[in-house]
């Protein structure tokens, strides 16, 4: 049987949607409903730790940052996010005014993603050089990791000095 030469029905085309849209994954079968959360961690099992390379910096130096995160449950811990973006760093003066954020100008891709954070294995770890503040005074450095639906932190403070 030649099949080019039977007629295209409207409920053919909308079979043919109907399994492309299950093989692309936009279908959920019953078993998949709840899975997300089976894995969202418990409360205070998620560990944030900021560093800094020194305490103190001469103006117009460039301080290296990190932040790690790791799981301190004993159940693995599913993270979701909007975009690509895992980590930030801010500088805050004392006045917590934001003085710096090293995301503002970065580009991130705009699709939806997680992490899986395992409670024996090594934290997930991202680290950057940013500038120091221009003006001599003390900062906080705070480390974000902009999970969806809430932002894990940790904040560590530094001075800046009048360079020599």
């Amino acid at each position: 049987m030649n099949l080019s030469l039977l007629p295209l029905r409207s409920s053919h085309l909308l079979l043919g949607a109907i399994a492309l849209l299950h093989l692309l994954g936009g279908c959920a079968s019953p078993d998949d409903a709840g899975q997300a959360d089976d894995l969202l961690p418990p409360e205070d099992a998620l560990r944030v730790v900021v560093s800094i390379d020194r305490p103190v910096y001469p103006q117009g130096d460039s301080l290296v940052v990190s932040v790690r995160l790791s799981n301190a449950a004993t159940e693995p811990a599913r993270l979701a996010f909007s975009t690509s973006q895992r980590f930030d760093f801010v500088i805050l003066d004392m006045a917590r005014e934001e003085v710096l954020r090293w995301s503002e100008d970065q580009l991130f891709l705009q699709v939806t993603g997680e992490e899986l954070l395992m409670p024996d294995e090594p934290p997930l770890s991202w680290s950057e050089r940013i500038p120091a503040p221009l003006e001599p005074g003390r900062y906080l450095l705070r480390g974000e990791v902009p999970a969806a639906g809430a932002t894990l932190s940790a904040e560590l403070p530094f001075e800046v000095v009048s360079g020599a």
